[in-house]
């Protein structure tokens, strides 16, 4: 991260940029808010603010998606552009992992993922009576529903199975379909869909409001952390994209469009030069 929080944010390579969505973000949402910054230059303040409408037409990405003025920094104006290709499929993926998520839910309530517990407790299957159980890493936190893995026939139980008695028949929790999902308690992570009158794209806690901004700088953190980059920032992803594209010769007031600067000055002082680059300006200069 920027020392102390000072200093421009990193501008990161092609290959930092896919080491961090390949094995740094965890979880789609996580995926899908960061590379609505690497595919717009957009700000993290932003992009926390959008709604689903801005980039969602029902169940499909919008042709174009759009910054809402009131969201931008300034308040200056209502941004539009044509999705990228690769920032379609995130949100694509973003959405099913959704629902999924919400499906999982509505089914076991709140849950946290703590990973199995190799060692054996003592608690008595209700199906063959064995004690060699361990917990299982899908527990619920409401009174008696912790849920246990019996080793010796291989169901899944409830600890209200055991405290009542009943010979019900065994609900099977399938992990595999969700682990892939990265979210490690549905009481803090902001379920898309929750709150069917929230209509932000990334909700808050308990799908409330929009996601806080120190979360994501937490979550890019981590992240970052995972993969061994250091000096960036959220903002990195703004940085980088920008002089990717002066780079490329675009010119300012195209990339002025894009991201929303007011004016040239205020733009300018996002691009990075590099040292190489110096070098060769002054080696084109004709003797």
């Amino acid at each position: 991260m920027k020392p102390g929080g000072h200093g421009k944010a990193k501008v990161l390579t092609d290959v930092q940029m896919d080491l961090l969505f390949d094995k740094g973000f965890t979880c789609p949402r996580d995926k899908a808010f960061f590379a609505i910054s690497r595919y717009t230059g957009a700000r993290p303040a932003e992009v926390q603010k959008v709604n689903y409408s801005d980039f969602f037409q029902e169940d499909q990405v919008r042709e174009r998606i759009l910054f809402r003025k009131k969201n931008t920094k300034g308040k200056q104006g209502t941004r539009t552009m044509k999705a990228h290709r690769n920032l379609v499929a995130y949100l694509e993926e973003y959405r099913q992992a959704s629902l999924k998520l919400l499906e999982l839910k509505m089914t076991y309530g709140n849950w946290t993922f703590l990973g199995f517990r190799k060692d054996f407790i003592h608690v008595e299957c209700p199906t063959c009576n064995s004690t060699k159980t361990t917990r299982h890493g899908l527990a619920r936190y409401k009174l008696t529903k912790q849920v246990y893995e019996c080793k010796s026939c291989g169901i899944h139980f409830t600890s209200s199975q055991i405290v009542d008695g009943e010979n019900i028949e065994t609900r099977y929790i399938n992990l595999d379909s969700y682990r892939h999902l990265g979210v490690k308690t549905s009481a803090t992570f902001g379920l898309l869909f929750l709150d069917k009158n929230n209509p932000y794209l990334f909700p808050g806690r308990e799908g409330k409001d929009y996601i806080c901004y120190a979360a994501m700088r937490e979550i890019f953190e981590d992240a970052c952390e995972r993969v061994g980059i250091i000096g960036a920032s959220p903002y990195s992803f703004r940085r980088t994209i920008l002089t990717q594209l002066h780079n490329q010769g675009t010119p300012l007031k195209v990339i002025q469009e894009i991201s929303g600067h007011t004016n040239l000055g205020a733009l300018q002082r996002y691009l990075e030069v590099s040292d190489e680059q110096v070098a060769e300006a002054i080696r084109s200069i004709p003797y």
